[in-house]
């Protein structure tokens, strides 16, 4: 039985386009579940729906096999962490992660108990008596965790979390979380806009684009088989190139890479292929051919922005050999297995 099941589930503000459209999604007890897209595409108004700050258009949601669409968010039984921390300036950290087990009334000895376990856990215990104010971001992340899981719910409900910390922070964070992950065994749904957070902490991915979900899979599932344009172009640092595929030299030596050929058919609109998966040739010697416009030094990589002869933008990773300069013409090879095709509804085409 999912941990949380959601049916057909839709929501309208006003007579606008959905801000959620017909979304069928099954999370599984004690996964961590990533909401992945830009902003606007209803990835928080899915977690609000689940806590139940909003009330859904259509559909059903389930908590542990319960429909849950009338109960109001105190009796669903599910914590979320905001972006904000929502934490209360006035009380200490000890309060502010005892304050749901005050609303419940739990005893004081079992509460003192619960937020001492998670403070230690989370290595807050010596800032127990801090406010927020004289706390870094971290650490009011950390708190407003505490304040979460001190109430032991069946779902944690994470929005953006880690929007308003540092890099370095953020990376420090993220790997806090997926230990937290694994101590609890909890189920968890994380929504964020930023990919790399999600291919790094999510054991599943769900993505969605304008309120309609587009793909559910693994982290290397999705990067290695984007299921459409969008998914491909959104998912990578940076994203797949997506080309026309009539783009591609007509006289090109390697046999086998065009895109009528990739998958045997002939309705291929566009092909797509990921920036390390490209090499740099001589101008004239590969599957395109432009001039760079653009090179990004990144330490042990490079990343080259070539302005192809058709128009289009194409990235290549440059992990060794030489660098070209910009306005150098170069061409680009790209082998015929790692090439993705699409159709011109933007779906992908073959396996």
């Amino acid at each position: 039985m999912p941990a949380v099941s959601l049916v057909r589930l839709t929501k309208r503000f006003g007579a606008d386009a959905p801000a959620l459209d017909d979304l069928t999604l099954d999370v599984a007890p004690g996964e961590f579940l990533v909401l992945l897209g830009p902003s606007g595409c209803g990835k928080t108004t899915v977690l609000r729906l689940i806590a139940g700050l909003e009330e859904a258009s259509a559909g059903e949601i389930a908590i542990d096999g319960v429909r849950v669409n009338d109960l109001p968010p105190k009796d669903r039984d599910v914590a979320m962490v905001f972006q904000n921390y929502a934490l209360y300036p006035h009380l200490s950290v000890r309060e502010n992660i005892a304050f749901p087990l005050v609303m419940r009334r739990t005893p004081k000895a079992e509460a003192r108990k619960r937020v001492e376990e998670v403070a230690a856990a989370l290595e807050l215990t010596p800032l127990l008596a801090r406010r927020p104010a004289q706390l870094s971001g971290g650490e009011r992340q950390r708190v407003a965790l505490g304040r979460a899981i001190v109430r032991q719910p069946k779902v944690f409900l994470f929005d953006e979390p880690l929007s308003n910390l540092d890099a370095k922070l953020r990376v420090q964070m993220r790997a806090e979380l997926v230990r937290l992950h694994r101590r609890l065994k909890a189920t968890m749904v994380y929504v964020t806009h930023d990919q790399v957070e999600a291919m790094t902490m999510g054991q599943r991915i769900a993505i969605l684009h304008r309120g309609v979900l587009q793909q559910v899979g693994t982290p290397a599932e999705i990067y290695a088989r984007p299921a459409n344009v969008f998914v491909a172009s959104f998912v990578g640092a940076p994203g797949m190139n997506v080309i026309e595929a009539g783009a591609r030299r007509a006289d090109a030596k390697e046999p086998g890479t065009t895109a009528e050929t990739v998958h045997g058919r002939a309705e291929v609109h566009s092909v797509g292929f990921r920036p390390e998966d490209a090499r740099l040739v001589a101008d004239g010697a590969g599957d395109f051919a432009g001039v760079v416009a653009l090179v990004e030094p990144l330490g042990p990589e490079a990343l080259v922005h070539v302005k192809l002869d058709v128009g289009e933008t194409a990235v290549v990773r440059v992990r060794e050999g030489r660098v070209p300069a910009v306005d150098e013409r170069v061409g680009l090879a790209v082998p015929a297995a790692k090439l993705h095709a699409f159709g011109a509804d933007g779906r992908r085409l073959g396996a």
